[in-house]
């Protein structure tokens, strides 16, 4: 059997043509059974069978007529009627919102129209009242002029004065009509302070010193009597304060007078942090009196003997042929005249010494102007509501819950919010000695606590200091931290933003 394989192996051509595959046949089993081919993955295709119902059929079993008591009424139309009539797809119901403007902020605006309103109004009546008093003087200086009697007089330099700042007063007051109706808010808009809470104060300018040139304290002296009246405007916005009036009096040439010092304190209320003011100095020539008082108004001492009428010719109290230029009923302009002015702002209030601007050759001033200024803010700011303040007890960390408020820079505390009426506070923080720049979030390193900002009190150090976990020695100073929590991020925020806005009004006056 091997052999014939072999030559059959043999005899095979590789050059012909591949025989084809012979079909595998069916072997058969060892109990001569031939196998057969498996049916079981042969799919029948199976279809249901609906029964279809003539519609006729069903019309015919529904109901036609209702009975309702003794009446029978027939159905106008058939349930199967009405299905019909709905949609046959469902259409997702679309909610519309009608966005209205918000009911808390058309007060807000209508208020604040209503305050630059009622504004404009005050300073109308300002600007009628001033005018009023510009009349009224302007016909007391016209009779000043023409008659002997008050010219030169302490009466003409009086009304001069009060003309001066009823002019001033007035044209602050259109001045702010105009920027109130162009800008339309009440404080005005700066771009130093743009998106910062300013709040306002008091200023007060005191010591006012004006030092005199040398060669006119000279001349002054080796002439004698007065030599010009001096008074001082300051403004800001639309209020206009004046100085006393002073005048510089001849000294001895062995002991000059070099310096002219204006008494009194000017204060302005409700000025704002960022504010600026113009510190004006006026002077006028001094006159002699011609008159003395008792003659200039006619009055007569009770003497035995009466006094012989003067002829005309050597009677002083004829007035002159003119009254007035412009009429008895004129306006008049100021006569004093402006030697030197300088702008003040919240920088400046540490400086001592100013130089003046503009100010003329002839000028008795030296050119400078020394002057004390005090700044103190009126702190609004107040905020109430629960911190869980961090405190050191016997060198271990405790956290306690605090009913806190924050008023005019200062933090109190109590345990409970019904003891703020009724008990003294546990302590106080106060803010003048913070020197956080800016009160926000700590960083995990420090506090893991959620909603922790912190506080760092500065002062000076004392002998019983020691460190600890809220107490930091530096040098000469001792640091204080004050760990305070919020119950929620809305709560820190608005906690955080009540303590910056302090800050800024509390460092405006340092």
């Amino acid at each position: 059997m091997d052999d014939g394989y072999l030559d059959e192996a043999v005899s095979y051509d590789k050059s012909g043509p591949t025989p084809p595959k012979q079909g595998r046949s069916l072997s058969p089993r060892p109990n001569g059974s031939i196998a057969q081919p498996s049916n079981s993955f042969n799919y029948k295709s199976y279809s249901p069978k609906i029964t279809t119902q003539n519609s006729s059929s069903i019309n015919e079993n529904m109901p036609t007529h209702v009975v309702d008591g003794d009446n029978v009424l027939p159905l106008t139309h058939t349930i199967s009627f009405y299905r019909r009539q709905q949609p046959q797809t469902t259409v997702t119901p679309v909610r519309q919102v009608i966005r209205q403007p918000s009911l808390e902020e058309q007060p807000e605006a209508e208020a604040l129209e209503e305050g630059v309103d009622k504004k404009i109004q005050a300073l109308l009546d300002e600007v009628s009242k001033q005018q009023t008093v510009i009349s009224q003087t302007s016909q007391a200086l016209n009779l000043c002029y023409s008659t002997l009697e008050f010219t030169g007089s302490t009466e003409q330099v009086e009304a001069e004065k009060v003309l001066l700042l009823a002019t001033h007063r007035r044209q602050a007051a259109l001045h702010e009509i105009q920027r109130l109706k162009v800008e339309g808010t009440l404080r005005p808009k700066s771009t130093r302070t743009a998106g910062f809470h300013v709040e306002k104060g008091t200023l007060t300018i005191s010591n006012v010193v004006l030092p005199l040139k040398r060669e006119y304290a000279r001349a002054l002296a080796a002439a004698g009597g007065k030599g010009h009246h001096v008074i001082c405007l300051v403004k800001c916005d639309e209020q206009v304060v004046s100085t006393q009036l002073v005048s510089t009096v001849a000294g001895s040439l062995k002991n000059l007078e070099l310096e002219l010092n204006i008494p009194g304190t000017i204060v302005l209320e409700n000025v704002r942090g960022d504010f600026t003011v113009t510190f004006e100095v006026y002077c006028l020539q001094a006159q002699e009196e011609i008159l003395p008082h008792e003659v200039k108004y006619h009055i007569h001492k009770k003497q035995g003997k009466v006094t012989p009428k003067k002829p005309k010719a050597e009677n002083r109290m004829i007035k002159p042929p003119k009254e007035s230029p412009a009429g008895p009923q004129a306006v008049r302009s100021p006569t004093f005249a402006l030697i030197g002015y300088v702008v003040l702002s919240i920088q400046a209030t540490k400086k001592k010494q100013w130089t003046l601007n503009k100010t003329p050759s002839m000028s008795p001033l030296e050119g400078t102007v020394q002057m004390t200024i005090n700044y103190k803010p009126q702190i609004t700011v107040k905020h109430k509501g629960f911190l869980t303040m961090f405190e050191d007890v016997s060198g271990f960390g405790a956290w306690h819950r605090r009913w806190c408020m924050l008023e005019k820079g200062v933090l109190v505390y109590w345990k409970y919010p019904d003891d703020e009426k009724k008990k003294e506070p546990i302590n106080s923080i106060d803010l003048n000695y913070c020197a956080t720049e800016k009160v926000g979030p700590v960083s995990r390193e420090i506090c893991a606590r959620l909603n922790t900002f912190l506080i760092e009190i500065e002062r000076d150090a004392q002998p019983q200091d020691k460190e600890s976990l809220v107490t930091i020695r530096k040098g000469k100073k001792t640091i204080i931290r004050h760990l305070l929590s919020a119950d929620t991020k809305e709560e820190r925020i608005e906690w955080c933003d009540a303590f910056n806005k302090a800050l800024a009004a509390l460092r405006l006056s340092k």
